[in-house]
C-alpha cells in the first residue's frame, strides 16, 4: 500500500512544514513560491540550487535576509553535527569511474522484442527498442532458484572487464525476505515467517554470499529488499505487515552482517520513494528504522558495512523529487549513524508530464524510459542514477484470477493486460520506449 501524491502536493507538504524562523541543516530556505523560513541555523548558509529551491548547506555565514546564490548547483555531502558518529562505510562511490555492466539476459529479452517488431513491419520502433539492450539494469535474485545464476552473470561481467580493460560495477537486487510485499501481495515471495521463513532466508543469504565471494575483482552494488522499509514505517496498521516487521528487521540485519563484510560489495537498504516516505513526518521514523537495523547488524558483526539507501526502486518519480527526498532525509540518517549516500532508480521515470494520484504504482501506462544509468548525478550524496527495475518486467498481473492479483494492477492508470510480476510485458515496454525521455 504505497503512499503516493502528485509532485505539487509533495512540495506543498514541505512548504507547510517550514514554519521555524531558522531552517535546519539541509532544509529548504528559499525559491520561487517558497513561503517558509529564509534563514539557516549556525554553520549553514542558504544556497541556490535552482530558481525554485534554495537549501541550507554547510559552510559560510548564516543567511540573514535573502538566499545566497552560489556558483554551483552541487549539493555537498557534508553532514550536520550529530551526537552519534557515523561508522565507516565502503570507501568512495562504487560507481565512479566504472562501466555499468549490462547483462546478456536482459539484452536477449530486448532483442526478442525488437525482432518481433521487425516481423510486424515496425522497423522504426524496433531500432529504438534494440538500443535499450545495451543499458545496465538490475539483476534480481528473487528466490533460491535464482542464486546459482549469479555466477553466470558475474562470470560474464568478469569476462567483459578482462577483455575491455574497464572496471565493471554490477547492479544486483537481493529480494527474498519472508512475507515480502506484505501490503500489496503482487510481488509476494517464497518464504513465510509462519513457516520457518527466517531460517530459510538466512540460508539464502549464505548462498548469495558464497556467489559474491567468488568474484573479488568485480564491484558489486546491491539494492537490499525493495519496499521492506516502506512497509515497516507506514504500513504497520496492516496486521500481516505488523507481524512480518520483526522477522524482516532481523533478516535485514543478518543480510548486512554477512554480505556487508565483503570488501567488493556495497549495500543500499531500501528507502521506498519520495511520495511514500519523503513526507516531513516520515523522515525521522524512516531514519530510525534504518539506524536500528544497521545497529543490529553491527551487533552481529562489527565489521559489516552499508553504503547507503536506494530509492524509487520499481517506481516512477522524477529525479528532482527523489533528490529532494534524499537531501531532506540525509541529516536524519547522519543523526542515527547511518551513511547518507543514495542510489535512485529512474528506469521508468522519463515521462513526468502526467498527473499521478492515489495508488498508481502498478504498470503505469504512461511511463517512459528515464535518465540513463550514470554516476554523474545532481547531488554529491547521490552515488548513481540506475535502472534497478528492468523496464519491460511487469509489476503485477491485471488478471483477477491470479493468486497474486492486486486490483491496482487493473486500474485505469495501469497498462492492461499485464502478466505476473517479473514476467515480460511487451505492450507496456513498447509504450515506455515511445515515451522515453531523453528519447532513444
Amino acid at each position: 500500500m504505497h503512499r503516493t501524491l502528485s509532485v505539487g502536493a509533495f512540495a506543498a507538504a514541505f512548504m507547510a512544514s517550514a514554519v521555524s524562523a531558522q531552517q535546519p541543516m539541509y532544509a529548504q530556505c528559499g525559491g520561487i513560491n517558497w513561503t517558509g523560513g529564509k534563514t539557516c541555523v549556525s554553520g549553514a548558509s542558504c544556497q541556490k540550487l535552482n530558481d525554485y529551491y534554495y537549501q541550507c548547506l554547510p559552510g559560510g555565514p548564516t543567511s540573514t535576509s535573502k538566499p545566497i546564490t552560489t556558483s554551483t548547483t552541487k549539493i555537498t555531502s557534508s553532514t550536520p553535527t550529530s551526537t552519534t558518529s557515523v561508522g565507516p562505510s565502503p570507501t568512495g562511490n562504487p560507481y565512479a569511474g566504472k562501466v555499468f555492466y549490462a547483462n546478456t539476459v536482459y539484452r536477449a529479452k530486448v532483442q526478442a522484442e525488437a525482432n518481433k517488431l521487425i516481423s510486424e513491419g515496425n522497423s522504426a520502433l524496433a531500432a529504438k527498442v534494440a538500443k535499450v539492450g545495451d543499458i545496465s539494469t538490475g539483476i534480481w535474485i528473487a528466490d533460491r532458484a535464482s542464486v546459482p545464476s549469479i555466477a553466470t552473470y558475474l562470470q560474464d561481467a568478469l569476462n567483459v572487464q578482462n577483455q575491455s580493460g574497464k572496471k565493471q560495477v554490477v547492479p544486483l537486487v537481493v529480494y527474498d525476505l519472508p512475507d515480502r510485499d506484505c501490503s500489496g501481495g503482487a510481488s509476494a515471495g517464497e518464504f513465510s515467517s509462519a513457516n520457518g521463513g527466517e531460517a530459510k532466508y538466512q540460508e539464502y543469504i549464505q548462498a548469495v554470499y558464497q556467489q559474491f565471494k567468488a568474484f573479488p575483482t568485480l564491484t558489486l552494488a546491491v539494492s537490499l529488499e525493495p519496499d521492506s522499509i516502506g512497509n515497516m514505517v507506514s504500513n504497520q496498521g496492516i496486521p500481516f505487515c505488523a507481524t512480518a516487521a520483526p522477522v524482516q528487521k532481523r533478516g535485514l540485519a543478518y543480510a548486512i552482517s554477512v554480505l556487508g563484510t565483503l570488501p567488493n560489495t556495497y549495500l543500499y537498504l531500501d528507502g521506498a520513494h519520495a511520495t511514500w516516505l519523503g513526507w516531513p513526518d516520515s523522515l525521522g521514523p524512516t531514519a530510525k528504522v534504518l539506524g536500528d537495523i544497521y545497529a543490529a547488524a553491527k551487533q552481529l558483526n562489527p565489521n559489516a558495512l552499508v553504503r547507503g539507501v536506494g530509492t524509487d526502486v520499481s517506481n516512477y518519480n522524477g529525479l528532482d523529487q527523489e533528490v529532494t527526498y534524499h537531501t531532506n532525509l540525509a541529516p536524519y540518517l547522519t543523526a542515527v549513524g547511518y551513511p547518507a549516500h543514495f542510489i535512485v532508480d529512474q528506469g521508468r521515470s522519463g515521462n513526468q508530464n502526467i498527473t499521478r494520484s492515489g495508488e498508481d504504482w502498478c504498470n503505469l501506462k504512461f511511463a517512459g524510459l528515464g535518465p540513463r544509468p550514470s554516476a554523474n548525478t545532481p547531488s554529491s550524496i547521490v552515488d548513481a542514477i540506475l535502472w534497478v527495475k528492468p523496464p519491460g518486467e511487469s509489476d503485477g498481473s491485471s488478471d483477477p484470477s491470479s493468486s497474486r492479483y492486486n486490483p491496482v494492477c487493473a486500474s485505469n492508470t495501469s497498462f492492461i493486460p499485464s502478466p505476473e510480476a517479473g514476467s515480460w510485458a511487451s505492450g507496456s515496454f513498447r509504450a515506455m520506449v515511445q515515451y522515453a525521455n531523453p528519447p532513444l
